[in-house]
């Protein structure tokens, strides 16, 4: 009998003393086993050693070739002796769910097949029901192939499993494995007791997850795994999951004993494209590939990818970009971002509106369709005293149509619900945006926060315009054209790029930054396109501020106008 506990607490002892290249978020895992171990029992959980045994020794009855066993590396020794080890009270397993990331190639997938043949054979109940879900069929397939490939070579399996095209069964247990897509109508009838959720970061909601997870509650000792890479979505249910949810339990800040994290990846330090020493980009530095690919010098090269580097850094950022997800498990933006995240999100600070009472400020209006986001900024403009350069202070007010809230989360705008109960969007009664609604907030707000000039699009302005008019409100329309928007497009681009505009974390701001896509003209002229062809997502927010600065501006040019102008010379 192979000793794996002796395996599992080497690779601690390795990561933990730096001889195997890890990141932080590993060695954090590692740490809460080991924490776990010696607290654990005043939770009601303790660690059965037979029980993860149990495990990989099944393991060793499983081929991936003719005479070709599967043999574990020490990281996924690890990580299924410590999953199926730990137990509860009552004699169930302490983890019900996992979640699992890292760069692709490493594995995963094969695990989680291992793991639910394990189950339909050892460890699942009576009539256990494994399924397997993906945005695309041919993804889930994978994992099914894989289980179908380890039976296929592995005669002791084959004792009590079949299978066909689309199902492995175990006849005497009425278990079952199947695949299915992101679809929760694909999981109608379905009785999961193990289910696995792969290349979560494709999954535009959470609409499977929840489906899959309720099923799971009607059986005893459930597992739901999530196994994925990261990806270029920062606005869909794996960001937000991970990192409000996965690692502050990894981190120890959240206390789940349910649930199982195992990322990883580069420390944040890493992902930077410049380091302060050496002004390169520590990414690229092959010692720090180790820490996103625990199969690196096993399943992979380390040659092969320094070959892929310098073909994606030759072909451009959109090939970069898919490098660093698949290969580094990095979240970056989506391509040709208008504005990096990082640097986004470097330029923000606190703000609170009370303070900026009776304070010269910008008003900035966006309207869509009826149906759609509207947007309405202030912008307070500010000199540098130091510099003397300008800055600014901004806050936004979103509007959408409460009955069109739904259908945009099912869609993958998992956070709008989120930024409806902060307060970040208004919602407004019915299928269209009542504007009736802006109208009110817009005077309500000029109350306390006078705005020197309200800047807007006449596309689909009606008489809100007329009405704010005469509210005593100076409405200036500005024509949205490239020439007339490009000068307070580049100021709010330099602005933000430099850390003067201030967006005070606004989180929707943050996401129709990422959706922003930059065209230009004749004249070195910029603008930013709300044609759904090419922009990547909403941007009304931003037309908001741009609106804002326009009349901003002009305010400026009009104040800074030669004396000369207005009056002529005098004579002496």
């Amino acid at each position: 009998m192979t000793p794996y506990n002796e395996i599992a607490k080497q690779y601690e002892d390795d990561i933990l003393s730096g001889k195997i290249p890890s990141g932080k978020l590993l060695r954090h895992a590692i740490e809460r086993q080991r924490r776990d171990l010696k607290e654990g029992h005043k939770r009601g959980i303790w660690f059965d050693h037979d029980a993860g045994q149990r495990f990989l020794d099944f393991t060793e009855l499983v081929n991936i070739g003719p005479d070709t066993p599967i043999q574990l590396a020490p990281c996924q020794v690890w990580e299924k002796y410590v999953f199926y080890g730990w137990k509860r009270d009552d004699g169930r397993r302490r983890f019900r769910y996992k979640y699992k990331s890292c760069a692709r190639g490493n594995g995963k997938t094969p695990i989680e097949s291992l793991g639910i043949l394990y189950h339909l054979t050892v460890d699942g109940p009576f009539k256990a029901e494994a399924y397997v879900s993906a945005t695309k069929e041919d993804q889930a397939k994978i994992a099914f192939e894989d289980a179908k490939n380890m039976l296929e070579f592995s005669p002791e399996l084959q004792e009590a499993l079949d299978a066909s095209a689309e199902t492995i069964y175990n006849r005497s247990r009425k278990s079952k494995f199947s695949f299915l897509t992101s679809n929760p109508k694909t999981a109608d009838g379905k009785r999961p007791t193990y289910a696995v959720i792969d290349e979560y970061h494709e999954f535009e909601n959470d609409g499977m997850l929840d489906k899959l997870e309720t099923a799971l509650l009607k059986t005893a000792n459930p597992i739901m795994n999530i196994v994925t890479t990261r990806g270029k979505n920062k606005f869909g249910p794996c960001f937000e999951s991970e990192n409000n949810f996965y690692i502050p339990i990894v981190k120890g800040i959240l206390e789940n004993d349910e649930v199982f994290v195992l990322i990883f990846s580069l420390d944040e330090e890493d992902m930077k494209d410049k380091d302060k020493k050496s002004k390169a980009a520590p990414w690229r530095n092959p010692a720090n590939w180790f820490k996103a690919n625990p199969m690196l010098d096993r399943l992979l090269r380390i040659d092969d990818m320094a070959s892929a580097l310098k073909k994606a850094t030759q072909k451009g950022a959109s090939t970069l970009a898919s490098f660093k997800t698949l290969n580094l498990n990095m979240w970056v933006d989506a391509e040709s971002a208008w504005i990096e995240d990082e640097i986004y999100q470097a330029g923000g600070q606190e703000i609170q509106l009370e303070d900026f009472k009776n304070k010269r400020c910008f008003g900035g209006l966006d309207l869509a369709k009826r149906d759609d986001f509207c947007s309405f900024a202030l912008v307070f403009p500010r000199e540098d005293c130091e510099t003397g350069k300008e800055e600014f202070d901004a806050f936004w007010w979103h509007f959408i149509p409460k009955e069109t809230v739904a259908k945009r989360v099912d869609k993958g705008l998992s956070s709008l619900l989120d930024w409806i109960e902060e307060g970040y969007i208004i919602e407004t009664e019915g299928t269209v945006t009542d504007y009736n609604v802006i109208e009110e907030h817009i005077k309500e707000m000029f109350i306390d926060y006078p705005m020197t000039a309200l800047g807007y699009d006449v596309h689909n302005i009606g008489n809100l315009a007329i009405n704010l008019e005469e509210y005593g409100i100076n409405m200036l329309m500005v024509p949205q054209t490239i020439n007339e928007l490009s000068e307070p497009t580049k100021l709010l681009k330099y602005s933000l790029l430099e850390g003067r505009f201030n967006h005070g974390f606004d989180p929707v701001m943050r996401w129709q930054t990422a959706n922003a896509v930059e065209i230009s003209g004749n004249n070195e002229c910029i603008r930013l396109t709300k044609d759904s062809k090419r922009s990547k997502g909403k941007i009304d927010g931003l037309i908001a501020a741009i609106n804002a600065l326009r009349v901003y501006q002009d305010d400026q040019k009009n104040n800074t106008a030669n004396v000369y102008d207005d009056r002529g010379f005098i004579e002496l």
